[in-house]
């Protein structure tokens, strides 16, 4: 960081206009936790470099920086700036992916995740969002398929699996095959011995219940 820092300030010293120095120098307060300093950098921009209003990625530094002093409204103003001037930017599709799946507005969310995915294709992260997503939209059979990617980039994640036991058991009603991610969940490290055991006998209860309804349908 100290060398990025030193060479944004010498090449700023030739060129006091360029913005993509302006922008190298705020990401490197952000990423340091020197957010006053990153801040002046953003304004500065504004008021020295040419055309720096229509910069995505200023914009997108600018909604981590309201992010990050509390003002979620504005943040989200600023990204949704970033991407109206490029819609790939990353650190704003991250954002209000984010800010959307917590608000469970996932119709808003998936074009997001897709556009993501496309740009880190070989991270599994961006995969389980998205099939959270394609799940909370109804689309099960595709958030199967997000899923079981995520788990051929990431083997050893225990996330898709535990997200795979939700789809089958809470949504597909496929029990078995619940239970069997509940235990692969386990074997990848997934949360405490004890809580996987009540979340298994709640499924069987759960298919208990499902098989008695059966029945009591067919005898009808």
């Amino acid at each position: 960081y100290p060398e990025a820092v030193a060479e944004a300030k010498s090449a700023l010293q030739m060129n006091s206009r360029a913005i993509e120095l302006y922008n190298q120098l705020a990401l490197v307060y952000l990423e340091t936790g020197q957010l006053d300093l990153a801040t002046f950098m953003c304004f500065k921009a504004m008021e020295a470099a040419d055309g720096a209003e229509k910069n995505a990625q200023l914009q997108a530094n600018f909604g981590t920086i309201f992010l990050k002093q509390g003002y979620e409204g504005d943040a989200v103003g600023a990204f949704n700036k970033a991407l109206e001037l490029d819609p790939n930017q990353l650190s704003a599709l991250q954002f209000l992916s984010t800010y959307y799946m917590d608000n469970r507005n996932y119709k808003a969310a998936m074009p997001l995740l897709e556009r993501i995915v496309a740009q880190v294709p070989l991270l599994a992260g961006p995969r389980i969002n998205l099939g959270i997503a394609l799940r909370g939209e109804g689309r099960l059979e595709e958030a199967v398929s997000a899923y079981n990617e995520a788990l051929r980039l990431d083997p050893a994640n225990p996330e898709p699996h535990r997200n795979l036991a939700v789809l089958y058991g809470d949504y597909m009603k496929a029990y078995e095959q619940a239970i069997g991610e509940v235990e692969a969940y386990r074997r990848n490290g997934g949360n405490q011995a004890g809580d996987l055991d009540a979340w298994i006998a709640q499924i069987k209860k759960d298919k208990e219940k499902a098989d008695k309804r059966q029945k009591k349908e067919d005898d009808e």
